[in-house]
């Protein structure tokens, strides 16, 4: 097989799992920020006091320092986080992506080869579990080829 065979066309296969899991980072990401920024505030609070002549200048100034750095922080982290987030989930979004396509598949009655994903993809054994059961059910043992693209609407209605 060709390199250019195995890597990945779309970015987001599985859209809705792919979200939902950059929208957890990104929560967790905007929890982080959240807590530095109290902590940044409690510490020039409690730098406040010792200074010796604007002290009240200084208090006048916090609410402008921490919106800016907030924004900032959400501007500059936020989407580096949403893309992290979303590259990350490849190795798992793709396989599931893949098995839940082949099941359906199995499901209409299609005749299909055992199923396999790429070999840096997650769900690996879950992947060999699926096939394991398969042909168990058909009474024979496992072989692992690669599926290939699911076939146009159109195709499935000629074949049928």
């Amino acid at each position: 097989m060709t390199r250019s065979y195995h890597r990945r066309r779309k970015k987001l296969i599985d859209r809705p799992l792919q979200f939902r899991l950059a929208a957890s980072y990104a929560g967790v990401a905007l929890l982080c920020i959240a807590v530095s920024s109290l902590l940044f505030v409690q510490e020039l609070l409690r730098i406040a006091p010792r200074l010796p002549s604007a002290q009240a200048a200084f208090h006048a100034m916090i609410p402008g320092i921490v919106q800016r750095v907030l924004l900032v922080s959400f501007l500059l982290l936020l989407p580096a986080v949403l893309l992290v987030a979303v590259r990350a989930t490849f190795p798992v979004a793709g396989p599931v992506f893949a098995m839940k396509r082949y099941l359906r598949r199995i499901a209409e009655g299609q005749n299909l080869p055992p199923l396999k994903i790429r070999q840096d993809d997650e769900l690996q054994e879950l992947c060999q579990l699926i096939n394991a059961a398969l042909a168990a059910r058909a009474g024979e043992a496992p072989e692992v080829v690669e599926l290939g693209p699911e076939p146009k609407p159109e195709e499935r209605e000629a074949a049928a």
